[in-house]
């Protein structure tokens, strides 16, 4: 269990927390872009996982965004 999930954050540091995962994923975005341009397979495909992730440590704080296009490559059920 986290220490978040123990402590209950403020709306501010909630806020924060949510605008850092945001720019982890920007960030992790344009470095498999990047990858993918490179035919560097094997990032790409570890840099899906970590989108993925990102995505769905979002979708948990409730916040949805659109995901087609973003992990089109990654295997069904690698990816949630």
């Amino acid at each position: 269990m986290a220490t978040e999930d123990i402590i209950e954050l403020g709306t501010a540091e909630k806020d924060q927390r949510l605008r850092d995962i945001a720019s982890l994923a920007r960030l992790v975005s344009y470095a498999r872009q990047n990858a993918r341009e490179l035919n560097a397979e094997f990032s790409v495909y570890c840099l899906d996982l970590a989108l993925g992730a990102l995505l769905q440590d979002l979708a948990e704080s409730g916040i949805n965004l659109p995901v087609e296009g973003t992990i089109e490559d990654a295997s069904i059920g690698l990816v949630h």
